[in-house]
């Protein structure tokens, strides 16, 4: 006789739950990690070669770029999309049409959107060019507290009504905000007693002041949409198709004209002994030296558009409490995972332990948080949003038990592995 087994239904949710969860876990991890390595640890040429008359001493390595290729993935991403229609409406009954603006508003809406997420990416990928991605992570850790400053600066500027927080809810953020701070501190603590270059601490200065502007600009975004009060629904599709456009062209001035540091002393020996270059002035010198090395940058866009329609169809269907639970193991998961794959460097003796410490108290902080915030305002079944996770153009709201609308959203909504990166 033939046996059948049946998995009772509960336990084939809790399969597909933590199947998400391990899902997400890879794909944002994984995201975090490949943009690191293209952006600083991609090997463009190697130790002893002659480039423009200067003998290597080390390997020439990363693309310090981070402009250019924010911009190469938003192209990256729009050419996709432009394929996927074509060969939607070629091969298929039913083709894939992107949902189109209704007026001059909506256009206006996803201009603003460009322009905070565009903000958001690029100078999150240019904070990880400067800075080890442990710094990046734990500052980025701290967006509801950025997102609750945003919100009251807006609601004061357009003189709406100014949304409570508990003392529980601000105790927490400031406890995970200062512990980022000690991770911090305990890193820079470390790496001025190790072996000094010329202009490290200017650079790591430089680096953090561009990845908490980078912050606050995924918490504006936020805030637009409740301000705006702008309903363009938007899917994480259409969002690529409208947003890589404007992305782009707000990007263009910065890469041809902006000239930033580069931190990297063998670019700087390469470029002449130039300490600042523009992106364009890398981008070229990255093609001509190493098309291998151009076609990790081309990648970082696939998979950046893979990672945003991933986590948009992952993240909607987990609850709120799980969801930012996830993000913030996530974040301390990746730096372990640095670590061990040779990506970051852990700090030795007395600052090693400090600052694995302050990761573990910034993590747990934000984690409560979270959670308070979910049980103050009732747990709210699933993450909703119509629009692209990383690229909010719709803020839900449910309705609390005082019939009040309370906005939803996770501390991961801006978050996009460099496509949020």
């Amino acid at each position: 006789m033939a046996m059948t087994s049946h998995l009772h239904p509960g336990k084939m949710d809790n399969l597909g739950f933590v199947g998400k969860l391990t899902i997400y876990f890879g794909a944002q991890t994984g995201m975090n990690l490949y943009m690191k390595a293209v952006l600083s640890h991609s090997i463009v040429d190697g130790k002893g070669s002659l480039l423009n008359n200067v003998e290597l001493h080390h390997n020439l390595e990363g693309v310090p770029a981070a402009f250019a290729l924010t911009a190469l993935q938003q192209v990256t991403a729009f050419f996709l999309f432009m394929v996927y229609i074509g060969l939607s409406h070629m091969f298929s009954s039913n083709p894939y049409t992107p949902k189109k603006l209704k007026d001059s508003r909506e256009w206006f809406a996803v201009i603003l959107f460009s322009l905070s997420f565009t903000l958001n990416i690029a100078l999150n990928n240019f904070s990880m060019s400067l800075i080890s991605l442990s710094v990046n992570l734990i500052i980025r850790s701290c967006l509801p507290l950025s997102t609750f400053i945003s919100q009251q600066v807006a609601a004061r500027c357009t003189g709406e009504k100014i949304k409570d927080c508990k003392l529980l809810e601000i105790a927490l953020m400031l406890m995970g905000v200062t512990c980022a701070a000690v991770a911090v501190i305990a890193k820079t603590k470390a790496a001025a007693e190790g072996p000094q270059v010329a202009g490290q601490n200017d650079d790591l200065v430089y680096g953090v002041t561009i990845c908490i502007l980078s912050l606050f600009s995924g918490s504006i975004n936020l805030a637009l949409a409740g301000v705006l009060g702008t309903s363009v629904s938007l899917n994480s599709l259409d969002t690529t198709v409208y947003m890589a456009v404007p992305a782009t062209l707000f990007l263009i001035p910065v890469v041809f004209f902006y000239q930033h540091p580069i931190k990297n002393q063998e670019w700087q020996l390469v470029m002449g002994g130039r300490s600042q270059l523009t992106d364009w002035e890398v981008f070229s010198e990255v093609c001509r030296l190493s098309p291998g090395t151009m076609t990790l940058s081309v990648l970082s866009g696939v998979f950046a558009l893979g990672y945003n329609v991933l986590q948009y169809n992952i993240v909607q269907t987990l609850s709120a409490t799980h969801t930012a639970f996830a993000g913030n193991f996530n974040k301390a998961a990746t730096i372990f995972l640095a670590i061990l794959v040779g990506l970051e460097a852990m700090p030795q003796g007395y600052w090693g332990i400090v600052m694995l410490s302050a990761v573990l108290g910034n993590i747990l902080s934000f984690t409560g948080y979270n959670l308070a915030k979910i049980k103050g305002g009732g747990e709210i079944g699933h993450a909703h949003g119509h629009g692209s996770q990383s690229v909010p153009l719709k803020t839900e709201s449910v309705e609390d038990d005082d019939g009040e609308d309370e906005s939803v959203s996770s501390n991961e909504e801006e978050e996009s592995a460099c496509g949020r990166c």
